[in-house]
């Protein structure tokens, strides 16, 4: 009798179902098995060379002036003395229950440890939404039947969809698109010949968290999910106005980013805005797409409690298009130094060893004088 052969079951990854010429260019590694501890950093995969900085990297660097330390010394006193303050419970009682009894200078650790551990679990919390939503769109999970329970990220982002550009008919393409950003050594440097002047500098790289394709024009809508808190009064709506309409003060300068962002706050929507369009002009200097493929970059803020009306908040990224391609011409030339030191430094000869003591070698001493 005759056996027929099953077919193997199609894979619904996006990676397979929408493959790109350049996949596989990039490694991102996020544990260290050695070390048994989290890690976070990219390798280019052909190379194993460790990519110098992230896109989250490289913001971090305009965007995150908060210090921690800083506010700690800088409040602490006045958090001790307002009853009605958030930490004078929490100060009074290692002070005055706790045993030990704690002093100042250990109360202060004692919050900055509370902060560490409260963004800890936020990032945990963000990762599994992430991992959620990810494996719906990849079709591992399959999608919910009727009176099914509905995990919190799927449910935002089938609800967001009903309502975000219907006529566009948008579907996933892609989740998780890693982009890494070379730039040739020839163009960049002078003298440079053959395999030299074709060398691939790396100037940055990252995850894209989604990408959507319009089914009416095949155009590319990239969607960020934030797991933000929006009650939180530091970040509250991304991209809403939530201080008062008439400030009395201009902002002051270490609420400002840094160049090319020094005209930007540095507030949430600011940097997360920088960090899609950072992925856009990477995608499209880097040559996954053209400009033309190209809709429209969105932050879709999601949290379990608070959002308004218990549904998605879409907003577009803000319109920093000429600080990101400033911030990518003073990225490429600082790798371009970095990449042209280290080659120095490896053509450099090195310096002799110093010759061995041995039996025939040691220095002859001079014998003493007879006086």
């Amino acid at each position: 009798m005759a056996t027929t052969s099953k077919k193997p079951k199609r894979s619904t990854l996006l990676c397979d179902v929408n493959p790109h010429p350049r996949d596989g260019v990039l490694t991102f590694t996020d544990w260290d098995p050695v070390e048994q501890k989290k890690v976070h950093y990219y390798t280019i995969t052909a190379t194993g060379e460790r990519v110098r900085k992230s896109m989250t990297g490289i913001l971090g660097e305009r965007f995150d002036r908060f210090d921690e330390w800083e506010a700690v010394n800088k409040w602490y006193d006045g958090w001790k003395d307002d009853p009605e303050g958030k930490y004078y419970t929490l100060i009074h009682y290692l002070k005055l229950v706790h045993e030990p009894r704690l002093s100042d200078d250990q109360v202060k650790a004692t919050i900055l440890q509370t902060w560490e551990a409260l963004g800890d679990d936020a990032t945990t919390e963000g990762t599994a939404m992430h991992q959620t939503i990810e494996d719906f769109l990849n079709g591992v999970l399959p999608p919910p039947g009727p009176g099914e329970d509905v995990p919190f990220g799927v449910r935002m982002v089938l609800d967001m969809m009903d309502a975000f550009y219907p006529e566009q008919q948008l579907e996933p393409w892609r989740v998780e698109f890693p982009v890494l950003y070379q730039v040739r050594a020839g163009d960049h440097v002078e003298g440079l010949r053959g395999r030299e002047a074709d060398a691939l500098i790396a100037v940055g790289c990252g995850l894209v968290d989604a990408l959507f394709r319009s089914k009416k024009d095949g155009r590319i809508w990239m969607l960020d999910w934030k797991r933000v808190n929006p009650k939180k009064k530091s970040k509250g709506l991304l991209g809403v106005q939530t201080a008062a309409p008439f400030r009395k003060f201009a902002p002051r300068p270490e609420d400002m980013a840094l160049a090319p962002f020094h005209e930007w706050e540095a507030k949430s929507f600011h940097k997360y805005s920088a960090q899609l369009l950072g992925y856009r002009h990477m995608l499209i200097a880097g040559g996954y797409f053209t400009k033309e493929q190209f809709a429209g970059c969105f932050l879709v803020q999601m949290h379990e409690k608070h959002m308004p009306k218990n549904r998605a908040h879409v907003v577009e990224a803000a319109d920093m298009h000429a600080e990101v391609a400033q911030l990518f011409a003073d990225e490429t030339a600082l790798a371009v130094r970095e990449w042209s030191a280290k080659r120095q430094a490896l053509a450099s000869p090195l310096p002799p060893k110093p010759k061995a003591i041995t039996a025939t070698t040691k220095p002859k001493l001079a014998k003493p004088k007879r006086v």
